[in-house]
C-alpha cells in the first residue's frame, strides 16, 4: 500500500499585538498546520486566533459556549503548536500574541 500524496506548503508570519499588522495565514487549501516559533521569538503569554472568510474582516474565535478557549496560553518560543481545529472552517486565520514575533507556519492539503 502507498501513500497519499498531500500537498504541503511553508510559510513565514509575523503575530502581532493588532489583528490589522499580524500576517493571514491562508487555510483555503489546507486541513491542518503547525506554528513554530524560533530561537527568540516569543509571542507573549497569550495568542489569539482571528478567523475571516475574505481576509478584510477578521473575528476573534471562540468555542461553541463563547469561551475564547481556542487562545494559547504562556506560548514561547522554540515552540510548536497546531492551529486548532475550529480555525479550519475558515479562509484566513490570524493570529494575535502580546508582543510582536515571527513564526513559521507548516500547512498540509
Amino acid at each position: 500500500m502507498g501513500l497519499i500524496e498531500r500537498r504541503d506548503s511553508v510559510q513565514t508570519i509575523t503575530v502581532d499585538s493588532a489583528v490589522s499588522t499580524s500576517t493571514s495565514i491562508d487555510l483555503r487549501n489546507a486541513s491542518g498546520a503547525i506554528v513554530q516559533f524560533g530561537t527568540g521569538e516569543d509571542p507573549g503569554t497569550s495568542v489569539q486566533v482571528w478567523v475571516s472568510d475574505d481576509n478584510v474582516t477578521f473575528y476573534r474565535l471562540q468555542d461553541k459556549t463563547g469561551a475564547a478557549s481556542v487562545n494559547w496560553v504562556d506560548v514561547a518560543a522554540e515552540t510548536a503548536v497546531p492551529l486548532p481545529d475550529e480555525s479550519f472552517s475558515a479562509h484566513y486565520v490570524r493570529l494575535v500574541g502580546t508582543t510582536e514575533a515571527a513564526a513559521t507556519v507548516m500547512l498540509k492539503g
